[in-house]
């Protein structure tokens, strides 16, 4: 799928407004996985980079949403998940493609269905994987997000949490 550029830049500008509301907590290993803190929403692993965010789709400027086909609402999640390959120097170079899937759950343990959609900008300038899901209002959310860049065999294992305020 070909994104414009200002409705890339929209989005981004969008999910780093949200990931500057996060607050306080530090990284812990779970069950194998790195717990992104409260106020973290990437992750160095090495050669790559993991930024995940999540938001309701009320808070996505309406062309993104109608770019995407997305419902925008206070009772709908959508999760963004991007891979970013670093450079021999160690500097982020590049988003790349892979196998991104997750399981969501809420404290209760219902799992959520989130299936996620790869979203390739014109020329591979952003490679994204979003998906979204019905939720209620003030629903904190638990992704168990499976990451596995093409030409790679480890998969990067990442729980990250969200409260989506209504």
């Amino acid at each position: 799928m070909n994104v414009s550029k200002p409705i890339l830049a929209v989005l981004a500008v969008a999910v780093a407004l949200v990931a500057c509301e996060r607050t306080g907590g530090p990284i812990v290993r779970d069950a194998g996985r790195v717990t992104f803190g409260d106020d973290e929403n990437y992750h160095d692993f090495g050669d790559y980079v993991i930024q995940v965010t999540a938001l309701t789709t009320d808070h996505l400027p309406a062309e993104v949403a109608r770019e995407y086909g997305i419902q925008r609402s206070e009772t709908r999640a959508f999760l963004n998940v991007v891979i970013l390959k670093k450079a021999p120097d160690g500097e982020v170079d590049r988003p790349v493609t892979g196998i991104v899937t997750t399981v969501a759950s809420n404290l209760a343990g219902q799992v959520k269905s989130f299936p996620l959609r790869e979203i390739i900008e014109e020329g591979g300038a952003g490679i994204y994987y979003i998906g979204e899901a019905s939720i209620t209002k003030d629903e904190i959310l638990i992704f168990d997000i499976d990451v596995t860049p093409d030409g790679e065999d480890d998969t990067i294992r990442i729980r990250y949490q969200e409260q989506f305020d209504g």
